[in-house]
């Protein structure tokens, strides 16, 4: 008896150090293209056909090392399916036509013709060491996120904004930190805040939009944003565990819907209220590595369009303003409306939000002031009623900015609705402050009630 409890003992001891500390059994090499050259450590493999030296590659076993110490023994996410028995498998591309997906120039995360998990990069990045702290464990974590049922495309609607931003969340985890994160994907998203939070793809061509293609990746942020308002320093792989038990054949779930029904069930806290809490901060990047999120949106702005600020006053006008129409929020979008250093202690503020979207979507509004004094960020949450703010008072006395922080959520629905757009107007005011005699606010009210009347009919 005794003899039996130490064998199970032993065979438990074995499964936990297996599952959680990683190998104990060496990993077995797979070589199912059967290319020429490798080089090899304890956890991953990478091969290629020709062309480059293994001199040049080497170095990237130690970043997939730290990448596996960091994500799978430090942060307890589950190894890769293929990597209870085989070591990870990294080809790359631009080497070679027996290189599986030779033709992809960044990286992308496969199942082999053997059905294992696996990932290619483009030969090209070899030499770039700032890519490659940031590629390397990004296509990683793609291969984490197959234990959790998300390897394939169709597995959940929404799948790749969720598999591409929790990738480029992790990032973050590793040696690369924020900075890397930050440099590679933040412009994305946040100099496209109106764009609906979830974007999968481009609906805007043209010179300066060349970033909106990764702003899925960019929406990183926002699981940064859940991990410190849940509490939760593993959000991500708590939400991740969560979707595994939803996973059986034939159920495609949505992505958006669920990581919603989660916040509500753990946290009592729906997708609506956390977003409007993450467009408040993003009008000035209010988190713990602010400074770098600045400075790297600085250097962007140089050479890409940067819609982060949708307007701009220099004074309070005492008459509506309509929404400008070049960035009119989508269904879980933002807006910033900035007002220079007030010159008066308290505002007043009016708005008015469309009850319905261009698809006749109901909305839902959030706006909150965002001040800063010395450097200090501060927020007021409007109380609107049915998206409306009469007037209400604001005290502004000392600040040296003044933002309006506007976000629309709805109801989470398919990929058709991703464009639709949502019209409103807002106000700033100083107490006694006369009103233009153009009888502006009348005529905006109408022009927001006739656009609203065309949008509803399209």
């Amino acid at each position: 008896m005794l003899r039996y409890g130490i064998s199970l003992l032993y065979w438990f001891c074995i499964f936990c150090c297996t599952e959680v500390y990683g190998s104990v059994s060496e990993l077995t090499e797979r070589n199912p293209y059967n290319l020429e050259n490798s080089v090899s450590s304890e956890h991953f493999v990478i091969y290629w056909q020709e062309g480059v030296d293994a001199a040049q590659v080497e170095p990237l076993l130690d970043i997939l090392e730290h990448s596996w110490e960091s994500l799978v023994i430090e942060q307890g996410y589950e190894r890769p399916i293929t990597m209870q028995n085989y070591k990870l498998n990294v080809y790359l591309s631009g080497t070679g036509s027996r290189v599986p997906y030779n033709h992809v120039l960044g990286g992308y995360a496969i199942l082999d013709r053997r059905g294992h998990e696996a990932f290619v990069m483009h030969k090209d990045i070899v030499p770039l060491p700032d890519n490659l702290i940031f590629v390397l464990p990004h296509e990683f974590f793609h291969t984490i996120q197959s234990s959790y049922g998300l390897i394939r495309s169709d597995a959940m609607v929404y799948i790749s904004w969720l598999t591409e931003a929790t990738a480029s969340w992790a990032v973050g985890l590793t040696d690369a930190g924020a900075q890397s994160v930050a440099e590679h994907v933040l412009a994305q998203y946040a100099f496209y805040p109106h764009y609906t939070l979830y974007h999968e793809s481009p609906t805007k061509e043209g010179s300066g939009y060349d970033l909106l293609r990764g702003h899925h990746y960019g929406a990183y942020l926002f699981f940064v944003h859940l991990t410190e308002l849940t509490g939760d320093q593993n959000f991500v792989r708590h939400f991740l565990e969560y979707l595994k038990t939803i996973a059986r054949p034939n159920h495609t779930p949505n992505a958006v819907k669920e990581l919603d029904r989660y916040l509500i069930d753990t946290h009592n806290i729906t997708l609506s209220s956390a977003f409007a809490a993450f467009s408040a901060r993003n009008a000035l990047w209010d988190y713990p590595d602010q400074s770098v999120y600045v400075e790297v949106l600085a250097s962007r702005s140089t050479n890409h369009r940067n819609e982060h600020i949708a307007r701009r006053h220099a004074q309070p006008e005492n008459r509506w303003h309509s929404a400008p129409v070049a960035t009119l929020p989508r269904r879980f979008g933002s807006n910033y409306i900035e007002l220079a250093k007030p010159s008066q202690g308290n505002l007043l503020i009016s708005f008015q939000g469309a009850s319905h979207g261009s698809l006749n979507a109901s909305s839902e509004w959030h706006v909150s002031v965002v001040t800063t004094t010395n450097g200090i960020a501060s927020y007021t949450q409007l109380p609107l009623q049915n998206g409306r703010l009469d007037e209400f008072s604001v005290a502004v006395a000392g600040a040296d900015k003044v933002m309006l922080a506007i976000a629309v959520t709805t109801a989470i629905d398919d990929h058709s609705s991703l464009d639709e757009t949502f019209l409103y107007q807002y106000k700033f005011a100083y107490p006694d402050q006369q009103e233009p005699a153009s009888g502006g606010g009348a005529v905006s009210t109408l022009l927001l009630l006739l656009g609203l009347v065309w949008m509803r009919r399209r």
